[in-house]
This record gives structure tokens, C-alpha cells and sequence, in this order.
């Protein structure tokens, strides 16, 4: 038997969706930039290479030889709906959740007289769903179903590569031959060690200082060191701290 509860409200996709289309979609641009990638090893071979190869050079060697005519690329709705963000604010309010069975399709047109409007004598046409949105995408003249290719490389050919962003910037690795080097040095072990005592000493009297709020002994003035004065008045400093240890015992026995 199959129970459906439609009195418990879905939890709402809109921060998901507002995460998608932030800053102009940077999320989007850096999850599918690897999908573009694959796509645009579809669409090249089709395109003039003096069309393209200024705007999307890091495409040079990835071109898939031959070139299928037909690519197909199954998805969730949480590719989709990122796809569209990358294509440009206008393309997905991000209010609606793409639906069951939903479907992208770029469509190649080949120009036969180039013109202002396709100057590199090739055309693309986005449909979603059975809607054209071509004239929504970035750099697309509007109320025209076909768009020029380049407005299409110009809008994904920044963040269309195989290797993200965020995975090419220099590691920079622990050189352990220097800290050798330094450890050789003459000197330089004494000096470590004292380093060591030292932050013993500071971290222990910080530690007390935090616990008591006072000092461990005071200087009289007369070559002497005697315990601090909270403790001399009536005990304070043992209730002070029979207060820390009751308070502790009773945190370590309750977690």
C-alpha cells in the first residue's frame, strides 16, 4: 500500500535556487564547467575555427573527431536547472523547479548567407520544455528564435574547461629539507627548546590566571614572593577555586 501525505508541506527549493543564480551564477559557472566542456566538443567541429578559436582556445584539443550529430546527455533536474543559470539571468527566474521529464535541446542551424546577425555563418536555438528561450540568452537579440554561435562561446567559453578553477591553483608543500637544514644549524636546537619551555611557562600562568582571576604569588619588596593577596583574606582564593572544581566535576559528570 502506498501512503501519500499531501497535508506536509515540501520543503522549500528556493535558497537552493537562489544559490544557483547568485553573482551571476558563480556557483554554476564553477559546478558546470566540465559539462560545457563536453557539450562544446559537440558544437565546434560545426563552427568556423576562426569563429571561435579566440574565445574558446582551451577547446583546441578537446574537439570530438567526428562529430556526432546528435548527442544525448541524461540528467537530473538539479543539472538542469544549473545549465540554465549558466546561460544568463533571463533564461530561469529561478522560481520554477524544472518538472518530471523536463528537456534542454541547442539546436545548430547552419546559415547559409552570413549576415550582421550571423557573422560566423552558424546559429543556435535553445528550447526548454517546448519553449524557445534563445532570445533570453545573454548577447541573443531579443524576439529572435536564432542567435550567432559566438554570443553562445562568449557567454560559457570563460568557465567552459575540463580542469575548474578552484583545482589549478599552486599547492604549496611543506619543505622538509629546509626544516633540516635549519635543525642542522648550529644553535638552532637550543633555541627550539627554549621556545618550547617558554610557551609552557606563558600558556601554564595564563591558564591559572583564567581559572583564579589572580595572580600566582605577588613580589613584597623584600626579596620575597608571597601568595597572592585573595589569599590572605580569608580563604578566598581556596573558595574561588573549590567553586572551579565543583563547577567542573558537575560539567564532566553531566556530558
Amino acid at each position: 500500500m502506498v501512503v501519500i501525505c499531501a497535508d506536509v508541506p515540501l520543503q522549500s527549493y528556493q535558497p537552493y535556487n537562489y544559490v544557483l543564480r547568485y553573482n551571476d551564477a558563480a556557483y554554476s559557472k564553477l559546478a558546470f564547467g566540465p559539462m560545457w566542456a563536453e557539450m562544446l566538443s559537440n558544437i565546434l567541429p560545426f563552427v568556423p575555427a576562426v569563429s571561435w578559436v579566440e574565445i574558446v582556445p582551451q577547446m583546441k584539443e578537446r574537439l570530438r573527431e567526428p562529430a556526432p550529430k546528435l548527442a544525448l546527455f541524461s540528467a537530473h533536474d538539479t543539472t538542469i536547472l544549473p545549465l540554465l543559470a549558466t546561460l544568463g539571468q533571463d533564461v530561469w527566474d529561478g522560481v520554477e523547479w524544472a518538472n518530471y521529464a523536463s528537456m534542454v535541446v541547442i539546436e545548430l542551424h547552419n546559415i547559409k548567407t552570413p549576415s550582421s546577425l550571423f557573422p560566423s555563418g552558424t546559429a543556435f536555438r535553445l528550447v526548454y520544455n517546448g519553449v524557445v528561450l534563445t532570445e533570453k540568452v545573454d548577447g541573443c537579440v531579443k524576439g529572435k528564435e536564432l542567435c550567432d554561435v559566438t554570443a553562445l562561446l562568449q557567454r560559457v567559453g570563460e568557465f567552459a574547461m575540463i580542469q575548474r578553477d578552484c583545482e589549478t591553483e599552486e599547492v604549496v608543500e611543506f619543505d622538509f629539507e629546509e626544516m633540516k637544514t635549519f635543525i642542522s644549524v648550529k644553535g638552532a636546537i637550543p633555541v627550539i627548546i627554549l621556545l618550547v619551555v617558554a610557551s609552557g611557562i606563558i600558556g601554564s600562568l595564563l591558564t591559572y590566571y583564567y581559572l583564579t582571576r589572580s595572580c600566582p604569588c605577588t613580589y613584597d619588596g623584600r626579596g620575597r614572593f608571597n601568595q597572592s593577596p585573595e589569599s590572605s583574606e580569608g580563604g578566598s582564593e581556596t573558595s574561588d577555586r573549590m567553586e572551579i572544581f565543583r563547577y567542573t566535576s558537575s560539567y564532566d559528570s553531566f556530558s
